[in-house]
């Protein structure tokens, strides 16, 4: 992927098992505003910092259309779009995720997802973010500079 790398010693410290439902509860909503990521993150003792950091691992990757359909067809309960979302962006969007999708199809949550690199970032900055909750990172005066 060309980024850097290093040696992790496996095995899970948090947990002897897998629950969907801890899951639910701990993992950040696609949909989430950065308010909320920012409070999910403080009660791990992570700071603004680290959440912006951490988010940056969407460098490389795919979102579900789930996560997204409420950004393109009826944000906020509008039954409009996102006008965070580049118009470009938007289209190509519509097109990979129309109303009557398989919402488990995937699409790139940035525009280099096989390369570790920070085009994420610039993607957020273009209004070309996947997930509510990466475009809002740069959209919070928090979280955006």
């Amino acid at each position: 992927t060309g980024g850097p790398d290093w040696e992790v010693k496996l095995g899970r410290l948090d947990s002897l098992t897998a629950s969907q439902e801890d899951s639910d509860n701990i993992m950040p909503s696609p949909r989430a505003n950065a308010s909320t990521l920012i409070d999910l993150f403080q009660r791990f003792n992570l700071t603004v910092k680290d959440l912006v950091a951490l988010s940056g691992s969407h460098s490389i990757g795919k979102g579900r259309c789930f996560s997204i359909m409420f950004r393109l067809y009826n944000q906020s309960g509008s039954g409009k779009p996102d006008p965070a979302i580049d118009p470009d962006f938007r289209l190509e969007l519509n097109k990979l995720c129309p109303l009557d999708v398989d919402q488990n199809k995937t699409g790139n949550l940035d525009s280099t997802p096989v390369i570790f690199d920070n085009q994420y970032f610039k993607d957020l900055v273009g209004g070309r973010g996947f997930l509510n909750s990466d475009q809002t990172l740069f959209t919070y005066p928090r979280t955006k500079g």
